[in-house]
């Protein structure tokens, strides 16, 4: 939600705003790749092995960072980082909806 607060920021030419949106979403991707918590259920296996919750996480990552590629108008780098998210994880749709062709 906070990539979506970014761009209309911008529009509206509040700076402070918009950098503070985009912490968020640094903050977001920082919280996917360096998790502080564990989570207990894992030792019951299924989808919720430690490889998968690892790849999830790093899809995550890779979504929120096309995101912010987004935002920054760099869309080869958005595009880069949504096909990592849509590799890894082939349900985030939101990658496959906003990778720019």
């Amino acid at each position: 939600m906070n990539y979506y607060h970014l761009p209309a920021y911008h529009e509206l030419g509040d700076a402070k705003g918009a950098a503070e949106q985009r912490q968020r979403l640094q903050a977001a991707i920082a919280a996917r790749e360096c998790p502080e918590t564990i989570n207990a259920y894992a030792k019951f296996g299924g989808e919720n092995t430690p490889n998968e919750r690892v790849r999830s996480r790093t899809a995550e990552a890779a979504y929120l960072k096309g995101l912010a590629a987004l935002a920054d108008n760099l869309s080869q780098e958005a595009s880069n980082r949504f096909e990592e998210a849509i590799e890894l994880h082939p349900a985030l749709i939101w990658a496959k909806r906003l990778r720019p062709q």
